[in-house]
């Protein structure tokens, strides 16, 4: 019910001033779709099996101690929604959801900007932003752009290659766009 009316509270807000940013914290797959709302949309998703309560203790060392910062992290990794969770169908299908409800919520020639990195599975590259850019063609967003780029938050990388594993040093930004 709370949710509901805070929903309704940031569509009229959206209404009032549509020509000013608006940041929306939480679980974009309850808030989404709001329709011709979105001008732009940029994320990360986080990744299947990613993130757990132990690399979260990692992340809060990051932190420095700051309770607030730990809190968070650990209400996030805890929560039933966090993607990072689901097994990796399950999080291509909560994915596959996220595209058609932004292509719900996007003005006609509206942007979407993911940051996303594949992955290592049984020592061999995952190639999930080609996954995620056919998720996206699949509901209708045309691919304008695909950036490739070192990944420059490698917490854990240097631990895990010292490890002998095999890790991901780069990231894609996908831009897609809603045709005019």
């Amino acid at each position: 019910q709370a949710f509901q009316e805070t929903i309704e509270k940031v569509r009229v807000r959206l209404s009032l001033a549509p020509d000013k940013v608006t940041l929306f914290p939480g679980d974009c797959l309850k808030i989404l779709p709001l329709p011709g709302y979105v001008n732009c949309a940029i994320f990360s998703p986080p990744y299947p099996g990613t993130l757990s309560i132990n690399s979260g203790k990692g992340m809060q060392r990051v932190y420095g101690g700051d309770i607030a910062a730990e809190e968070v992290i650990g209400n996030y990794l805890e929560h039933p929604d966090n993607l990072s969770k689901k097994p990796e169908f399950y999080f291509n299908m909560s994915m596959k959801e996220l595209y058609s409800k932004l292509y719900q919520s996007l003005v006609p020639g509206g942007y979407v900007c993911e940051i996303i990195q594949d992955h290592i599975l049984a020592g061999k590259r995952v190639e999930v932003s080609l996954q995620h850019l056919r998720f996206m063609a699949g509901v209708g967003l045309v691919p304008v752009a695909v950036h490739k780029r070192e990944f420059i938050g490698q917490l854990f990388a240097a631990f895990n290659r010292s490890k002998g594993l095999k890790t991901v040093g780069d990231e894609h930004i996908i831009v897609a766009r809603k045709p005019v």
